[in-house]
């Protein structure tokens, strides 16, 4: 991996493969709150002002939602929000979102959202308690916002996203942010904290999905790739900008991200992170980071991308 970490410095040339096969269950919606593609989305309906809701082609109440507020096509989020996740409120196929501006009110934009039924991932409650999750051997509350989540394997070399949910069907009254690392105490583990919007540590609901395979891709605090999977080329195009590219063609999937460290250490100074189609190809997504006052600043960041 550290031959291509250096030879992702700048972008390599690579062939467009043929899109990915749809897989799972996903959607993208746009700035009006209308859907614009996803995978096994049965009906989707926008509830009102920054209020929705997914309908999916199975039973979703015992998976993990995770989302980002991002572009449909290759274009910007000029405006920054929030996202926030919980289970359907008319049927167990359902998934329940919100977005919300940076004062806390809802408001609509768009964003991507992925629903992870197997493999590694955890839900948690409002006093950092588990809740269900997959593959997950151990889970402790370290102090107020601050937690460890234990798998059954090795995931050190993986990806973590996560985003503030309600473990239930019900609301996310109180909007916060959420950041991952690696495990503090193996390499088993994922450490999570959860802040509120002044940036202080405090206790909130989240779902983690963790990919170890798939498209995917992990960055430092300078913007460089750290690591990923399915990645030819990675670049940092200017503060808070940058574009990952992959091994095939993703104009037709779905991107969330996380702000992370891409060790095990804290994330000091939280940020936000956005997510769009590559402007370079259709092999690329596009990324910005952002201080919690809307202006670009470089931020370490982990992509997942599902098609």
């Amino acid at each position: 991996m550290s031959g291509l970490a250096a030879a992702l410095c700048a972008v390599v040339p690579v062939a467009e493969a043929a899109p990915a096969a749809s897989s799972g269950q996903w959607v993208v919606t746009d700035y009006s709150g209308n859907f614009v593609r996803g995978g096994g989305v049965t009906s989707y309906t926008k509830l009102g002002t920054g209020r929705y809701e997914v309908t999916f082609d199975r039973n979703v109440a015992g998976c993990s939602y995770v989302a980002t507020v991002a572009d449909p096509g290759n274009g910007l989020v000029y405006n920054p929000g929030l996202v926030f996740t919980a289970g359907g409120h008319s049927s167990v196929n359902g998934v329940y979102v919100e977005t919300k501006n940076l004062g806390a009110g809802l408001a609509d934009y768009p964003f991507q959202l992925q629903v992870q039924c197997g493999g590694l991932w955890v839900a948690t409650n409002y006093s950092g308690n588990f809740v269900r999750g997959g593959g997950v051997t151990g889970m402790t509350r370290l102090g107020p916002g601050r937690y460890e989540a234990t798998f059954n394997q090795d995931v050190s070399g993986c990806t973590f996203a996560a985003t503030v949910a309600d473990p239930g069907n019900g609301l996310v009254y109180n909007p916060g942010l959420v950041f991952t690392a690696g495990g503090h105490n193996s390499v088993n583990g994922v450490y999570v904290e959860t802040k509120n919007l002044g940036a202080g540590l405090a206790d909130y609901p989240f779902q983690l999905q963790v990919q170890c395979g798939g498209l995917t891709v992990a960055s430092d605090y300078s913007g460089n790739f750290v690591r990923g999977s399915g990645v030819t080329a990675f670049t940092r195009l200017g503060v808070g900008r940058y574009e990952a590219t992959f091994d095939r063609n993703v104009a037709g999937c779905s991107y969330v991200a996380t702000v992370a460290d891409p060790g095990r250490n804290l994330v000091y100074s939280p940020g936000l992170v956005f997510t769009a189609g590559g402007h370079s190809s259709p092999n690329g997504v596009y990324v910005e980071t952002k201080n919690p006052g809307g202006g670009l600043a470089d931020y370490p960041f982990q992509l997942q991308v599902a098609c």
